[in-house]
């Protein structure tokens, strides 16, 4: 297992995890796509933090969208979000046969040096201090590497033909919140030890995940994204980012 870590001027740090070894079928820039585009997300949260004095990243997989498009038009040659595609069950010869084959949409598609990428969003929660991964976050984690990209991989095939190499990647996003009693307790104190433990939690748990990045916040946009309730604080110092990267063509 490989692991990088990386500080995001006036952001805080980037580490990953990452079980991807090899070099020359282009795997390499799938890794390193999944880096700029991470570094690009904390870019704009920043951005919007620094504006609203609030999180970008509290609310739906939608609002994700806002971050990762700009990120995306930075670090591609070309990308395009909600792209239709037909999706058939893997395996089927003849398409026109198979029932199920209908027309959806891959969250985003991109052009990474020469490398197309077909890429699907999930969000979810996960509280700093438990101990259990929410049912919810292996529902979706299922649900894109199950249900949805294995069902696109032959359109993927024949749109990218002319391509370097073509990729599938499921990119799930966890948002990290804690909770503090306005009474006790300095909510900015050091937690980046914790939150890596948890990046480590979450790769041990999803065998299928091949890459995993942890976005952990400079105190600054800790301090300036927080949430204020009558009784209790709520912090956000860090994002997951797990992720399985498929090499299709």
């Amino acid at each position: 297992m490989n692991q990088y870590q990386d500080t995001l001027h006036n952001k805080g740090k980037l580490y990953s995890l990452s079980r991807i070894l090899q070099q020359g079928d282009g795997s390499y820039q799938a890794v390193y796509f999944l880096h700029e585009l991470i570094e690009g997300f904390a870019k704009y949260s920043k951005k919007y933090i620094d504006c609203l004095s609030e999180a970008p990243f509290i609310y739906r997989e939608r609002q994700l969208a806002s971050l990762l498009a700009p990120s995306l038009s930075d670090c591609c040659e070309a990308f395009l979000a909600e792209m239709p595609v037909s999706r058939s069950k893997p395996g089927i010869k003849n398409r026109k046969s198979f029932k199920e084959d209908y027309l959806g949409w891959v969250d985003f598609w991109a052009n990474y040096k020469g490398y197309d990428f077909y890429i699907e969003l999930k969000h979810d929660y996960d509280a700093y201090n438990s101990n259990t991964i929410r049912r919810s976050v292996y529902e979706n984690w299922d649900k894109m590497n199950q249900e949805q990209l294995p069902y696109l991989e032959d359109e993927a095939k024949y749109l990218s033909s002319e391509q370097k190499g073509v990729f599938t990647v499921s990119l799930h996003v966890v948002t990290i919140f804690n909770y503090w009693n306005k009474k006790y307790g300095n909510y900015l104190i050091d937690q980046e030890s914790d939150l890596i433990e948890i990046q480590k939690k979450y790769f041990n748990e999803f065998k299928e995940a091949n890459w995993c990045g942890l976005w952990t916040l400079h105190p600054n946009l800790v301090e300036k994204s927080h949430s204020e309730y009558e009784n209790h604080l709520e912090t956000y110092p860090g994002l997951l980012f797990l992720s399985k990267i498929k090499k299709i063509s």
